[in-house]
């Protein structure tokens, strides 16, 4: 299976936002910078089959931006919400693998992310970062990319 990881675009920070976490919206430069990044990407993308975003607003709304680009509607699935771990991920990638989607394109967070992949292409320990609106292109449990949005594409 074909996993692409994606951390959500830049939002409003946290200490600035008065209100619920899982509400907090992604910046306007925050869009506009994912925006410039994925039309740069997403070309050299395999379509993928399904998209899954947690139910914070940041995920779902970078997740839309994909699916744009896609011409696909994002599933959410709150068991990657905002602190998930390991096995919650773990147990929605192997649902996945169960049900043989061929491509799929997670939009989680951090330090949620790099815990999992970490874990997952080496059943050890392996440092990775994701920067906001970073991508990951993991096949068959190997990385193949990962491209921070600060990169020259």
């Amino acid at each position: 299976m074909r996993i692409y990881f994606v951390r959500h675009a830049e939002a409003v920070d946290r200490n600035d936002w008065e209100g619920e976490d899982m509400s907090r919206p992604l910046t306007k430069d925050g869009i506009k910078k994912f925006k410039s990044f994925f039309k740069k990407i997403y070309k050299n993308i395999k379509k993928p089959d399904l998209i899954i975003c947690s139910e914070a607003l940041r995920s779902n709304k970078t997740a839309e931006i994909i699916g744009d680009f896609f011409k696909l509607e994002p599933t959410v699935d709150q068991r990657i919400n905002p602190g998930a771990d390991i096995l919650q991920y773990k147990t929605v990638v192997s649902e996945l693998e169960e049900k043989e989607i061929g491509t799929v394109l997670i939009v989680g967070h951090e330090p949620d992310l790099s815990n999992f992949i970490s874990l997952y292409i080496s059943e050890k320990t392996a440092t990775i970062k994701m920067k906001k609106g970073a991508f990951c292109h993991i096949k068959d449990r190997v990385l193949y990319n990962l491209i921070q949005p600060d990169m020259n594409c």
